[in-house]
């Protein structure tokens, strides 16, 4: 598997594959590719590119190895990195598999140009397997000429978290928490989720919010907070580990106001594991699987008024809360744990490389998903 910074990163790939990283060690060799810390520059860039798809194409000439694993999101610089990776591989006649995370449309559509299309034909059309997170994302590579399988399929929350969260808590009855757990950017709806909180205050809810994360916009986050004299907003920067399970368990109600490019998000399916109800846009992978009314609510657009109003709903129907706290606990953990998602992706391993010992029938590619 080709992937930047598997120990410490902290980007979605990074993380997703530390959660998988158990389940995978008989499996799986990682190549780590990339050098977040380089200096920049057209000429160091092409270098640190240069030496890493040498590093590829000696992987690849392995007589052991027998498969490739890439993990592009698609954008330009994505895209063109991992395309040299992927021809490396197809030309030692080594079978690949492509896992797409993030997804930005406004790239897509530059793919129907001439040269963009043909890099991606001869490229990652040819690739074996592709993995997406969305099945909008499935039906975008069929209609573009990917001639290998495509599955559907999700992110991974630890298997540790289940044990740690408590669907089966009574809700608390006084002022309602609110959780943020993001990277705090423009884009993933932190403004979205300040403004919700006040404007629920101005309407005479008892309302806290927590914003658990880093990223950019935090400092002019926290100055916005500031300047507009907002009370009850509280920063608690990056968590990890217990400190994650602490804010999950401390709050009441999910938020997830994002416009990302998302694949499918991670602190959505872990707030699920903690037994919370959502209030999320319905983005990317989300829209595939998530059930308004026995989750929370979703939204088509990341507006204050929409999340106001799905909160207000939410906080009238409090008595039904331990049973959605259960459905989202057990829904994750069925679908999302780690230990499930690795064993279906040994699985399409399994079925590209051509495995005798897969059995050859039908492969659920990800919650309520079939290919």
């Amino acid at each position: 598997m080709v992937i930047s910074e598997l120990r410490t990163g902290i980007g979605g790939v990074a993380s997703h594959f530390r959660c998988l990283e158990p389940h995978l060690v008989q499996h799986v060799d990682y190549l780590a590719t990339g050098a977040p810390r380089a200096r920049r520059g057209l000429v160091a860039t092409a270098v640190r590119l240069g030496k890493d798809w040498a590093r590829v194409c000696a992987v690849v000439l392995r007589a052991e190895v027998r498969l490739l694993h890439v993990n592009p999101s698609l954008n330009a610089r994505a895209v063109l990195r991992e395309a040299w990776n992927v021809l490396a591989a197809r030309l030692a006649g080594k079978k690949v598999v492509v896992f797409w995370h993030g997804w930005d449309w406004g790239f897509a559509a530059r793919l129907d140009r001439r040269l963009w299309a043909l890099l991606f034909r001869v490229s990652y059309g040819q690739a074996d397997a592709h993995v997406v997170l969305a099945s909008r994302f499935r039906d975008y590579l069929l209609q573009h000429g990917c001639t290998g399988p495509v599955y559907c399929e999700s992110t991974a929350v630890p298997d540790e978290l289940f044990g740690a969260s408590r669907p089966d808590a009574p809700t608390s009855p006084g002022p309602l928490r609110l959780l943020f757990l993001s990277r705090i950017e423009k884009d993933k709806g932190i403004y979205v989720a300040i403004d919700t909180a006040s404007a629920l205050q101005r309407l005479g809810h008892e309302v806290s919010l927590v914003v658990a994360g880093d990223g950019g916009e935090r400092e002019a986050a926290e100055e916005y907070v500031r300047r507009n004299g907002l009370q009850g907003i509280s920063f608690v920067g990056y968590v990890v580990g217990q400190q994650k399970v602490r804010v999950l368990s401390e709050a009441d109600v999910y938020l997830f106001p994002s416009n990302h490019g998302e694949g499918m998000p991670l602190s959505v399916l872990e707030a699920m594991a903690a037994g919370l109800p959502i209030v999320c846009t319905r983005v990317a992978g989300l829209g595939d699987f998530f059930e308004d009314g026995r989750m929370g609510y979703s939204t088509r657009t990341p507006s204050v008024g929409d999340f106001v109003e799905r909160v207000v709903r939410l906080t009238g129907e409090r008595q039904q809360w331990p049973a959605m706290a259960r459905y989202n606990h057990e829904y994750a953990k069925t679908h999302f744990s780690a230990s499930v998602v690795a064993a279906r992706l040994r699985a399409i391993y399994g079925r590209t490389i051509g495995d005798a010992s897969v059995p050859e029938m039908t492969v659920t590619t990800g919650p309520g998903r079939v290919k």
